[in-house]
C-alpha cells in the first residue's frame, strides 16, 4: 500500500520526505496556453496512465540514472535541425553564441513554451518539465519535473528570485538559480490566461474573470510548513473581478496591473498603497482585444499597448488611462507588440511587421515610423556649394545670397522637384539660404511627405537635354553624350539656330558627356557669353549664347519649384514573428521559416537564412538576444557581432568618396579613445579621416583601397563581444570591465559558442 499524506493541499508534507508519491490515473480537459496567452483547446484525455512526479525528496542513485537517460534522450536524436552556416549568419550580422539541449523526452515530448527573462531561458516540454539556462553562456542549471505528461500548462514566468508556471490548477516556483522548489500551491481554478510575476507577487487571471494576486512570501510558508502564516487568513492578497473573461496575460507597471477582456474594456488595477486591489480605471474599447497587451516602462508612468478587433493599436497611460495615442492598422492583429525604448513593433495577421514611433517629441509620435526615400548629399539628393553672386544679376534679381546646386542624383527629391546643376538655392519656404551650413540646417528640419516652396535663380539657355549612350554601328566604342531635344521659341538657344537632335559636345573649352556637365558649365558662364560646338548631321557648328540678366526675359531668372521628400513606412511583409530587436537590426522568423535581418533604421533587409527545424520562436522582449528552439529541445542562442562601420556623409557636393588608405587589418584592436581605420577622399579633393570609438577588434573589412563607396557603404565590422542590452531593465545590466578599461587585456574568446554544457 502506498502511504500518502494525511494533508494533500497541492504539496508534499515535510514530514513525509521519505515517501513519494504515485498518480495512479487522471482525467483532464482544458486547455494548454501559449506564449501569446491564447489558448488552444484540446481533445478531452480520460485515464492517463501517470508517471512518477518527481518531488523534493531523494531518490535513488539507479533511478535517477535511469530518469535522466529516459528524460534527455540521444544527442543524435535531439540535434535533429539544420542549422545555418557561419557564412549564413554573418550576412545578418549575427554568430552563434551557445547551444544546449532542454530535458524531455525526444521520444514522444516536445517543447511546448519557451521564454526568458535578462539572466535565464526557460524551456518547457509537454512532459512536464522545466529547464532553466544561462542566458549569457549557456549553461545548464536545473531541470525539473512540475506536474504531469501533457497536463496543460503556461509558460514559465520570473522576477529577481523566482520562476514559476502554473501546470493545471496548481503553481510551481523554484528559486530560479538553484532549482529549489519554494512553493507547490493549488490555486482556486484553472488559469484563463499565463500569469506575471512582479517583486514578491504574482498575478493570475482565473475562472470568468476573476484577477487574483498572491504572495511568494506567503505560499513559500505554506510549502515548507503546510500551513498559511498565523497573520495570514487567505493564501491571496486581494482579488479583483470584473466578471470578464480574461484570455491573455496581465501587464504589470510600477503601482498598477492591467488586463484586457473579450469584453472590449482594459481595466487597470491599483497594486500598491491603501486602495490596492481596487479599479485604477477602466476603458471602453470598440472591440475586444485580439491579442495580448504590450507594457513599456516611461519616465513617469508606463504605457499599455493593445490591439482590438477592429484592427485598431492603442497606447494608454497605465496610471492615468489616458489614451496617448491610437492607430488604425486595417489589419488583424494576434500578436503582442514589442516595445524597445521610443519604438514599437506590430505584427499583423497577414504577414507585415510596422514599426511606430514613441518618441513624444518627434512630430510622427503615434504613426508608423517614416523613413526618407534620400538620406545623401543632404538629403535631397543635390550637392551643394557655397558662391559669390554676381552683382549685376543680384541687382537684377535681388540682394538675397545663395548657394549652388553643384550636382543632382537622378530619382532623388531634387530631381523631382525639377532642380538642375548650376540653380542657385535662394530660399526654403519663407528662410534664406546664404550658405551650405544654413541649407543643410534647414533640409534636415524640412517636414517629410509636404511639398515646401524654394526659389532659386536659373540659367536657361532654353533647350532641353538628355543623357543618351552613342556607339559605332557595330555596337562598339559605346560613350556617354548628351543630345538636344526641344528648343523653346524665342530664347537664346533658338536664336542662335540650335535644333532638335543636335549634339551637345562642348561648353566653352570643356567636353561634355552628361546633362549634369551642361547645365553647370553654361550657369558657370552668366553674365556673359557662352560659345558652345554642336555635332549635326556629321558637321561640327558653334554657337553664341548670350547669358545677361538686363534681358527682358532672358535666360537668367528666378524661378518658384516645390521640394518634397517622399518617405515609406516602417513596414516588412512575409513575416511569421519577431525574435529580438538588436542594437542595428530587427530579427524575425519569415512564412518560409527563414531567419531574417531587417535595419533597425530604416527596414532594409541585411540577410535571410533558413531555420526550417526550429519551430517555436520566442519572441524575446527582454534583451536583445536571438533564440532558436527546436521541437526536440535543441537551444540556440545567437547575438550580433557588433557594429558595422558605414560611409558616412561628409561631404556637401557628393554621395560618393574614394578610399585612399587603410589604416587597420583583421583582428587589429578598437579602442574607445578612438582608432582611425581608413582615409577617404571626398568629391572636392580633400581628404576625411573614418574612426570608430568602441572596445573590440576588427572583424570584417569590406573595401579596399582606390575603391569607391558611396555613403551608407559598409566598411568594417568589430567584434565588441558585449553583453546582452537590457531593454526593460538597463540599469542591471552587467558592465564588462574588460571592454570599459583601456588598460584591460584585449582577450577576445576565439570560440564563442564553445559553452554546451
Amino acid at each position: 500500500m502506498i502511504p500518502f499524506p494525511n494533508r494533500f493541499r497541492g504539496h508534499v508534507n515535510q514530514g513525509l520526505t521519505g515517501f513519494r508519491r504515485f498518480r495512479l490515473w487522471s482525467c483532464q480537459s482544458g486547455c494548454r496556453y501559449d506564449e501569446s496567452g491564447d489558448s488552444a483547446r484540446r481533445d478531452p484525455v480520460f485515464l492517463i496512465p501517470t508517471r512518477t512526479e518527481f518531488m523534493r525528496f531523494p531518490i535513488p542513485s539507479a533511478l535517477t540514472a535511469i530518469a535522466v537517460c529516459f528524460l534527455t534522450g540521444s544527442p543524435a536524436i535531439a540535434q535533429d535541425a539544420e542549422f545555418p552556416t557561419a557564412e549564413d549568419l554573418a550576412s545578418l550580422g549575427l554568430e552563434k553564441r551557445w547551444s544546449n539541449q532542454a530535458v524531455l523526452d525526444v521520444s514522444r515530448d516536445v517543447v511546448i513554451h519557451v521564454s526568458n527573462d535578462e539572466n535565464l531561458i526557460y524551456v518547457v516540454s509537454s512532459g512536464g518539465v522545466l529547464t532553466t539556462f544561462d542566458a549569457e553562456n549557456g549553461k545548464k542549471l536545473w531541470a525539473a519535473q512540475t506536474g504531469v505528461a501533457d497536463e496543460p500548462s503556461t509558460p514559465a514566468v520570473s522576477n529577481k528570485d523566482l520562476v514559476m508556471l502554473i501546470s493545471g490548477p496548481v503553481v510551481h516556483a523554484f528559486q530560479k538559480f538553484t532549482g529549489e522548489k519554494l512553493i507547490e500551491f493549488r490555486i482556486k481554478g484553472s488559469p484563463s490566461a499565463p500569469p506575471v510575476m512582479g517583486d514578491g507577487v504574482f498575478y493570475v487571471a482565473i475562472g470568468n474573470g476573476a484577477l487574483y494576486a498572491y504572495s511568494t512570501n506567503v505560499l513559500e510558508h505554506e510549502y515548507r510548513y503546510g500551513e498559511l502564516p498565523d497573520n495570514v487568513a487567505l493564501p491571496h492578497l486581494w482579488r479583483y473581478i470584473c466578471g470578464e473573461e480574461v484570455r491573455f496575460a496581465p501587464v504589470l507597471g510600477d503601482e498598477a496591473v492591467a488586463v484586457v477582456t473579450d469584453a472590449g474594456n482594459l481595466h487597470s488595477v491599483n497594486t500598491t498603497g491603501l486602495h490596492k486591489g481596487r479599479t485604477r480605471f477602466q476603458v471602453v474599447l470598440n472591440r475586444p482585444a485580439s491579442g495580448p497587451p504590450g507594457i513599456a516602462v516611461n519616465q513617469s508612468s508606463s504605457s499599455v499597448l493593445t490591439v482590438t478587433g477592429d484592427n485598431q493599436v492603442y497606447s494608454f497611460d497605465l496610471l492615468r488611462g489616458v489614451m496617448e495615442w491610437t492607430y488604425p492598422m486595417g489589419r488583424n492583429m494576434t500578436k503582442m507588440p514589442l516595445i524597445v525604448g521610443d519604438q514599437a513593433y506590430v505584427a499583423s495577421s497577414d504577414g507585415s511587421l510596422t514599426q511606430f514611433n514613441r518618441n513624444t517629441s518627434s512630430l510622427n509620435y503615434g504613426r508608423p515610423t517614416e523613413i526618407p526615400q534620400y538620406s545623401a548629399p543632404n538629403l535631397i539628393g543635390a550637392g551643394i556649394e557655397d558662391v559669390q553672386i554676381d552683382q549685376s544679376i543680384q541687382d537684377a534679381l535681388g540682394g538675397k545670397p545663395g548657394v549652388r546646386i553643384a550636382n543632382v542624383v537622378p530619382g532623388g527629391p531634387a530631381a523631382l522637384a525639377g532642380l538642375r546643376s548650376g540653380d542657385i538655392l535662394r530660399s526654403v519656404e519663407t528662410v534664406n539660404i546664404p550658405s551650405v551650413d544654413v541649407a543643410q540646417e534647414v533640409m534636415q528640419t524640412l517636414p517629410l511627405r509636404v511639398a515646401r516652396s524654394i526659389e532659386v535663380i536659373r540659367v536657361d539657355a532654353g533647350m532641353h537635354l538628355h543623357d543618351v549612350i552613342l556607339s559605332d554601328p557595330d555596337g562598339k566604342n559605346a560613350a556617354p553624350a548628351v543630345v538636344i531635344g526641344k528648343v523653346q521659341r524665342d530664347t537664346v538657344a533658338f536664336i542662335g539656330g540650335i535644333q532638335e537632335g543636335d549634339l551637345l559636345t562642348h561648353v566653352g573649352d570643356a567636353a561634355v558627356t552628361s546633362v549634369d556637365d551642361a547645365n553647370r558649365l553654361i550657369a558657370a558662364a552668366a553674365p556673359g557669353a557662352v560659345t558652345v560646338k554642336v555635332r549635326r548631321e556629321g558637321e561640327e557648328l558653334s554657337v553664341d549664347l548670350p547669358l545677361n540678366a538686363t534681358d527682358v526675359n532672358g535666360p537668367i531668372r528666378n524661378k518658384d519649384l516645390k521640394l518634397r521628400i517622399p518617405i515609406q513606412k516602417w513596414d516588412v511583409g512575409g513575416m511569421q514573428s519577431v525574435c529580438a530587436v538588436g542594437r542595428f537590426s530587427v530579427f524575425g522568423i519569415d512564412q518560409a521559416r527563414r531567419l531574417v535581418a531587417f535595419d533597425r533604421k530604416d527596414s532594409t533587409v541585411r540577410g535571410r537564412a533558413p531555420v526550417l527545424g526550429y519551430k517555436v520562436h520566442l519572441n524575446n522582449y527582454k534583451t536583445d538576444q536571438v533564440y532558436l528552439v527546436s521541437e526536440s529541445g535543441e537551444v540556440v542562442c545567437l547575438r550580433e557581432i557588433g557594429p558595422t562601420v558605414r560611409m558616412p556623409d561628409l561631404s556637401a557636393l557628393s554621395q560618393k568618396a574614394k578610399v585612399t588608405k587603410i589604416s587597420v587589418k583583421v583582428d587589429d584592436p578598437v579602442d574607445l579613445a578612438g582608432t582611425v581605420l581608413c582615409e577617404v577622399e571626398l568629391a572636392d579633393g580633400s581628404t576625411e579621416e573614418i574612426s570608430a570609438s568602441v572596445k573590440g577588434v576588427i572583424r570584417t573589412i569590406h573595401v579596399r583601397e582606390g575603391q569607391e563607396v558611396s555613403v551608407g557603404d559598409p566598411l568594417f565590422q568589430i567584434f565588441d563581444d558585449q553583453f546582452a542590452t537590457y531593454h526593460q531593465k538597463p540599469q542591471d545590466q552587467p558592465v564588462d570591465v574588460e571592454l570599459q578599461d583601456d588598460n584591460a587585456v584585449n582577450d577576445m574568446p576565439a570560440d564563442p559558442d564553445g559553452f554546451n554544457n
